[in-house]
């Protein structure tokens, strides 16, 4: 029989949420969050639902090849308790090749040593520890995953209003309800975990001209918590950090663009030497290792969603000339008369939502630039690396989870844009006022 804590733990929340509105929400309805919450956890059990009774093999969907290893982790639990905490720490390596435990696990390992590929350990002790305090159930783990989705969620939404000065309502509820956020942010997966480490390094980054100490912990975290988890969306902004520290020092000697130049400049030789010093080019070689597995694989497993895509050859002049491709993947696919399953709309939703909000910064470009600046080479640097790597529409769809709260709190800064979803939610009974900030 299952354990009801978990079930019971989320019907507190849920009343919880209902009777407290924190601050920004004080002039909505009380069933404001509660929905919000309700919605996230029948998200979240119903990807598992899909990946149980729809999509059948276990080994093909990533909620249960994540569970299960992570339930031989924890099984290792009731033999050797030692051993465990070992390997859940990190400080011994059992399950690593040519470890004793190797032949229970399919996922712990990295192929071919390849940091491109996401690092499935973070989840799999998650999933681990979930395990010593419940009945190994996926769908009480699911659950657990909500909660954190939810709260990582929120707490993105609110500091994301801080940083580009827009109403913390929307910004929150938009974070919760953004089609990707609120399927893939809920489940048993990457995205609840990557939502977390990126509203804890926004947080601390906001938090270090006011409290050092605190910031530079939380940020240390954060930082780990997201190169543990999926390397790549910290990898894609490190080469931003140096302009913007360059633009925070130098505001009168360097404009955004000249502190960008003069960082990428620096980047640049550093690299180029280190590679013609090494005979080594790291990036390049597991960009094409990663996009080479991933056809690969996809074709070996005849996937459903299957898109047009250029192998890269080992040099830079073969990834430049794919940028195009990729960018148009990642972009516009699919169109409407490609779309061959329900859960494409959502897709060709969410890439109708990013050319507008594209057109509007382009049309308004003048109020918060540099915030839109820095979100846009983001987001743009994450949309080339997951059109060069990804030939999967299905994966698309869920890898590009974490620029939506970016995406939408660059759609709240224009003037125009609130208003209409205020007027929206007055004429649908939602009588929620106007915000005090």
């Amino acid at each position: 029989m299952l354990s009801l804590w978990p079930w019971l733990v989320s019907l507190a929340l849920l009343v919880w949420f209902w009777r407290k509105k924190p601050a920004p929400f004080q002039a909505w309805p009380s069933f404001t969050l509660a929905l919000a919450f309700v919605a996230k956890l029948l998200a979240g059990l119903g990807i598992v639902a899909i990946y149980t009774w729809y999509y059948t093999d276990p080994s093909k969907a990533d909620v249960y090849r994540y569970f299960n290893d992570g339930m031989a982790l924890a099984k290792l639990h009731a033999q050797q308790p030692s051993e465990f905490w070992l390997n859940w720490l990190g400080l011994a390596q059992d399950f690593d090749y040519d470890g004793k435990y190797f032949d229970q696990m399919a996922n712990w390992t990295l192929p071919h040593g390849n940091r491109m590929y996401n690092d499935n350990r973070i989840v799999i002790r998650i999933h681990a520890l979930f395990a010593l305090i419940s009945d190994r159930s996926i769908w009480q783990h699911s659950l657990l995953f909500a909660w954190i989705g939810f709260g990582a969620s929120y707490a993105l939404g609110s500091i994301l209003a801080r940083w580009l000065k827009v109403r913390s309502d929307w910004s929150i509820l938009g974070t919760l309800f953004f089609p990707s956020l609120w399927l893939w942010a809920s489940a048993p997966l990457k995205e609840p975990i990557v939502l977390a480490g990126m509203a804890l390094c926004l947080w601390s980054a906001w938090l270090l001209s006011k409290k050092n100490v605190l910031g530079i912990l939380g940020l240390s975290a954060g930082v780990a918590l997201i190169w543990k988890t999926k390397f790549y969306v910290l990898a894609t902004a490190l080469p931003l950090v140096p302009a913007m520290v360059l633009n925070r020092f130098f505001p009168k000697k360097l404009k955004i663009g000249q502190a960008l130049a003069l960082s990428f400049l620096v980047l640049g030789i550093a690299y180029a030497t280190y590679v013609h010093q090494s005979g080594k080019d790291p990036l390049l070689q597991r960009l094409v290792i990663k996009q080479r597995d991933f056809i690969n694989l996809s074709q070996a497993e005849s996937a459903g969603s299957l898109i047009p895509l250029e192998r890269l050859e080992p040099n830079w002049a073969s990834v430049i000339r794919t940028c195009p491709q990729a960018l148009y993947n990642a972009t516009l696919r699919p169109l409407p008369w490609q779309i061959k399953q329900h859960g494409a709309w959502l897709m060709l939703l969410e890439n109708l939502i990013l050319l507008w909000v594209a057109f509007l910064s382009i049309k308004h470009g003048v109020k918060h630039q540099k915030q839109q600046l820095w979100a846009w080479l983001y987001i743009v640097a994450m949309l080339l690396l997951l059109g060069l790597t990804t030939p999967v529409l299905g994966g698309l769809f869920r890898y590009k989870a974490p620029i939506w709260p970016l995406v939408w709190g660059l759609f709240l800064t224009f003037p125009g844009t609130v208003a209409p979803l205020d007027r929206c939610l007055h004429r649908i009974g939602f009588k929620i006022g106007q915000k005090k900030e």
